[in-house]
């Protein structure tokens, strides 16, 4: 989840953490990671109105793959 005043800000930040994630857990290169969330990934809007004092809330969901271990 991430959040911020504007949407191309949260969604940046909530796409690099998501990639980060990946990367950590399953040993993916940043390439591997972007491609995986392009054709996995699901950006969810938690909150968000205009005009309004309170910022935007996205979330990044993918799959858990099932049969890939993650690295530890």
């Amino acid at each position: 989840m991430a959040t911020a005043e504007q949407y191309n800000d949260a969604l940046y930040l909530v796409t690099s953490d998501m990639q980060k994630l990946l990367m950590n857990a399953y040993g993916w290169s940043a390439r591997d990671a972007a491609i995986y969330m392009s054709l996995q990934g699901d950006v969810e809007v938690c909150q968000s109105c205009t005009p309004s004092d309170l910022d935007i809330v996205l979330r990044f969901g993918v799959k858990k793959i099932q049969d890939k271990p993650l690295i530890k």
